[in-house]
């Protein structure tokens, strides 16, 4: 209960808003001399309630009497409040359940199988041409060990550009020459973020190496990512090289300023001569070069069966399982320069 406060002396000047405990100090000063007055009091604090009509009653239990019937009840829907405030509704009738025991109408998985299983008669009969052999087949090993492959293809299809790293030597030498530096001089790194550009001979050469151009095309998209690498084929005539793309188009070869990687025999077996080298493998190493394409050829045949070029800008590369990663850093690195 809020506490009372004093009622101000008349003529003063007015109080504020009146609160609760106001209320019930003025409502208890009043007497309630019949159930109308309580009713009044009830709906001044904020209740609900109302009073019968006691003549309509009595009237309807006179008529009620006459007729010999129960007295009429007055069913309020549960939905609906009262006008004296809401009311709970009334409890849900519970549902009847069976008295007696229900028999389950599931049927067991094994029961749904048929009884009676055939035997085709195929399953009997003895195979007649698969031959068993007690030799286990042994895996042919590639040209380029798994071991050393992916360090022999990154040092060959690395190329170089400018770091992050300060060339301080280079630095040092242009404060002494006192040269207007236009930006610091940054030392290469090699990367692999060109690609590569895999050209496989397909010729009748190169016919015992078919397993091996496909174990070089899966060690090479290992090293620069099959969205670096374009993969060509030809037969003997490398500048004729095509590919299919996506859409199923054919696609001819052309340099694009990325490493170009050939498998090839030159069109020669191992037993013969050294090959000679024809216009088309001239054209082809000088279209490399005006492009800016470092040109490097894998031949599984000996050095002394490979045809010489008159110019050394193609790094030819034994493809051998002896061909070791300093081998083929030796041959390539006097041959790398900065892209211009």
């Amino acid at each position: 209960m809020t506490r009372r406060r004093p009622i101000p002396p008349i003529g003063e000047s007015k109080r504020g808003e009146i609160l609760l405990g106001d209320l019930a100090w003025a409502l208890q000063t009043l007497g309630i001399d019949d159930k109308q007055h309580a009713l009044a009091i009830t709906r001044c604090l904020g209740f609900g309630g109302h009073l019968a009509d006691p003549g309509a009653q009595q009237q309807a239990e006179v008529s009620d009497a006459r007729h010999d019937v129960a007295p009429r009840t007055t069913r309020t829907s549960p939905s609906a409040p009262s006008p004296g405030g809401a009311t709970r509704p009334p409890p849900q009738p519970q549902i009847p359940l069976p008295s007696q025991n229900m028999d389950a109408q599931l049927r067991r998985v094994d029961q749904l199988a048929p009884r009676a299983h055939t035997r085709p008669d195929w399953l009997d009969e003895a195979p007649t041409n698969i031959s068993v052999s007690d030799e286990l087949p042994v895996a042919r090993q590639t040209l380029f060990p798994e071991v050393g492959s992916r360090h022999i293809l990154s040092a060959s299809l690395s190329t170089l550009r400018l770091g992050t790293q300060i060339d301080i030597p280079a630095l040092i030498e242009r404060q002494v020459r006192m040269q207007t530096l236009i930006e610091l001089p940054r030392l290469a790194e090699t990367t692999l973020d060109r690609g590569c550009q895999l050209l496989l001979d397909y010729s009748d050469s190169m016919i015992p190496f078919r397993d091996d151009l496909a174990a070089l095309t899966r060690q090479v998209v290992s090293v620069a990512g099959e969205a670096n690498v374009e993969i060509f084929r030809f037969e003997e005539d490398p500048v004729g090289a095509r590919r299919w793309s996506a859409q199923r188009r054919r696609l001819p070869w052309a340099p694009r300023q990325r490493p170009v990687l050939v498998a090839t025999g030159f069109g020669r077996l191992g037993t013969e001569p050294a090959a000679t080298l024809t216009p088309e493998w001239q054209s082809f190493a000088d279209r490399c070069r005006e492009e800016g394409s470092p040109l490097l050829i894998l031949v599984p045949w000996p050095r002394i069966r490979w045809p010489r070029f008159p110019r050394a800008y193609p790094t030819l590369i034994h493809w051998n399982e002896s061909t070791t990663v300093a081998m083929v850093l030796n041959k390539i690195l006097a041959k790398r320069a900065l892209p211009k």
